[in-house]
């Protein structure tokens, strides 16, 4: 099928798209030769999705979740029937418009899973074997997340020792000044330790932990904590008996933020003291939550969407399959890549 294509999109600048915002570009398409297409569609679709694995002895379960957050669909071609249409050999454009639905959750990607926006062109062919040419591009969005309440939070714990006859426990409160922080914002947190034991203390650890929990379409749910990079701290233990107060300061980065509103994945993040205690005692460690505001979706310098052609210009990926029209493909898809236009 001879045609290439090219998308542009204007998004005032904006690198990041968020719920309740356009999406408004232009679609430059050209025919090399005479076609009858069936259809000529442009869409946004948003998806996530999520999958583990589980083993226990010999058995493996597998697990995945799937979501839809948006579906939208453009006809190009602006027909009112179904029938085929015959194209011309030439150059075409047509603007287009979508609307980010309310409260879709952020782009995110890592092993486990993924949330993914996209504008999608495809062209059928009509014919005894069905050809379709589809280009496609990735659009980042960013959703902002719900303050928590701005109070501050006490989390407390008590560590007993077994076999430990005379000594008697460790008694660990943290308090965190705020649970809702921009990103690049320091996490303070307020730690009391009140020792009413000989066993030493041999360290203090902070850090940032990044809780990933995945929801299976069976609704069995899977977690991974992950300790932020850059983030871990370690202080000076404690001998002696009684109470010592420390104030602490854990980093977040620009980069951060939390995702609180989709079905299946769940990005939170936690901040964590752990005390250290020799062996063969088990450390002991308190988590306070911490919402996290990514706030560098600012337009970039000397961008403008309403410069000719629009400022923000993608290349569209493209995959082309065959299909007889019993459905059944024929041929796999592939992705050339250019770097002006896709053939």
């Amino acid at each position: 099928m001879g045609i290439t294509c090219q998308l542009l999109l204007s998004n005032n600048g904006f690198s990041i798209y968020k719920p309740g915002q356009p999406v408004i570009g232009t679609v430059h398409y050209h025919f090399d030769k005479p076609l009858e297409l069936l259809s000529a569609t442009i869409s946004l679709v948003g998806n996530g999705k999520c999958s583990w694995e589980t083993s226990s002895g010999d058995s493996t379960s597998y697990y995945d979740g799937k979501e839809e957050y948006t579906s939208q669909h453009i006809d190009i071609l602006q027909t009112k029937t179904h029938d085929k249409i015959s194209v011309q050999p030439g150059s075409h454009e047509f603007p287009f418009q979508f609307l980010l639905p309310e409260d879709t959750p952020s782009s995110h990607l890592d092993p486990e899973s993924e949330i993914k926006y996209r504008i999608i062109v495809k062209f059928i062919e009509s014919g005894f074997v069905k050809s379709t040419k589809e280009f496609s591009t990735t659009i980042q969005v960013y959703s902002d997340v719900k303050p928590c309440p701005p109070e501050s939070l006490i989390v407390g714990l008590k560590k007993e020792f077994l076999f430990s006859f005379k000594n008697k426990f460790v008694y660990i409160k943290g308090i965190i000044e705020k649970t809702f922080v921009n990103a690049g914002e320091d996490v303070i947190l307020t730690v009391s330790i009140n020792k009413e034991t000989d066993i030493p203390i041999k360290g203090i650890q902070t850090e940032l932990v990044n809780l990933m929990t995945y929801t299976a379409s069976c609704k069995t749910t899977h977690r991974e904590p992950y300790p932020v990079n850059g983030s871990v701290r370690e202080y000076p233990g404690i001998t002696a008996r009684g109470e010592t107060t420390f104030r602490y300061i854990i980093p977040t980065f620009p980069h951060l933020f939390s995702i609180l509103n989709s079905k299946i994945i769940a990005k939170e993040f936690k901040a964590k003291v752990t005390v250290k205690f020799p062996n063969p005692h088990i450390n002991a460690s308190i988590e306070l939550p911490v919402v996290i505001h990514m706030v560098n979706t600012e337009p970039k310098i000397n961008e403008s969407s309403t410069n000719e052609p629009p400022s923000y210009k993608q290349v569209m990926d493209e995959v082309e399959e065959k299909y007889f029209n019993d459905g059944e493909k024929k041929y796999d898809h592939f992705k050339p890549h250019s770097s002006k236009s896709l053939k």
